[in-house]
């Protein structure tokens, strides 16, 4: 259990100096000059994989982390308020999405491709929902001007379709790494599924003196 412990909180260590330094990187160079708000969004394929591996609280706790730190450090105090809006949203749809596939009951060739997918569709989720949040709070900080408002929800749509589709690439990331990583870097092994129930045999059981045969003792 100890071990398990310290392999967890290195391994969540990594993972939040893995998305400060992704944080750093969009930051200066933005992948569309014209708009610095549109972002690729990378340090969301390192939270969905901290999902998987480490769990939703977890990953909850990573986000909130990294929103602190890189306010403090490059992205300033007043980014955090938008950085914390779009890191909540995203976590949660991003779990929720994660509890309902992964808690489907049944085992069909259908749930199965929804299950490789799962990692893409959770990505563009968490993608669209980061875009969401944030532009929500800009439009609650001008929610005295209808116009502004306006302005800003029509941009909010645009920007949720981009970040679904930037999404599906960091869900695709987030896939790789879970894949290529070795299990036993994974602190808490997944647990696994009880094995379908099978119908009770007929009982073929017979007592010694012959007396649960249809024919008798003989």
């Amino acid at each position: 259990m100890a071990r398990n412990n310290t392999r967890a909180l290195t391994l969540s260590a990594m993972l939040v100096a893995i998305m400060l330094i992704l944080g750093f990187i969009e930051q200066r160079i933005p992948l569309v000059p014209a708009d610095p708000h549109i972002k690729l969004g990378l340090s969301n394929s390192v939270l969905l994989f901290a999902v998987y591996w480490l769990g939703i609280p977890t990953a909850f706790v990573l986000m909130l982390l990294k929103v602190l730190l890189s306010g403090f450090l490059f992205a300033g105090v007043n980014a955090m308020l938008y950085a914390l809006a779009g890191g909540t949203l995203s976590v949660v749809f991003m779990s929720l999405f994660y509890k309902g596939i992964h808690c489907l009951p049944t085992r069909s060739k259908a749930v199965g491709l929804l299950l490789s997918l799962a990692p893409m569709l959770i990505g563009a989720v968490g993608g669209a929902m980061h875009n969401v949040g944030q532009v929500s709070v800009a439009m609650l900080i001008f929610s005295n001007n209808s116009h502004v408002v306006k302005g800003l929800f029509r941009y909010m749509l645009i920007l949720a379709a981009i970040g679904a589709g930037m999404g599906v690439f960091t869900g695709f990331v987030a896939k790789l790494l879970i894949a290529r990583l070795p299990s036993s870097m994974r602190p808490h092994p997944p647990r696994k599924e009880r094995p379908a129930l099978q119908p009770d045999a007929p009982n073929s059981k017979t007592s010694p003196s012959g007396a649960d045969s249809p024919d008798g003792p003989r």
